[in-house]
């Protein structure tokens, strides 16, 4: 899942490991990166396959989880 929504949004390593359930809008289809490159937040439209995959992996989550589960260093950053 996470290298899928890797290819279909064009996020970072950074902003896959930080994405948080409350980042994503399943209403309007869209993940709202927050400080991303340049420290900007950006929008990001999602298509329906890939709403419904993170809608079942996100059933079970509050809103301040990562969606991943990772910690930065997991995904080869450095903090």
């Amino acid at each position: 899942m996470l290298v899928e929504t890797a290819i279909k949004t064009g996020m970072r390593r950074s902003e896959l490991a930080n994405l948080l359930v409350s980042h994503i809008s399943f209403a309007s289809n869209r993940l709202v990166v927050v400080a991303g490159k340049g420290s900007k937040d950006r929008a990001i439209p999602m298509g329906s396959k890939l709403k419904l995959d993170l809608q079942i992996l996100c059933s079970d989550k509050k809103a301040d989880d990562r969606v991943f589960g990772l910690n930065p260093w997991s995904l080869g950053l450095k903090i």
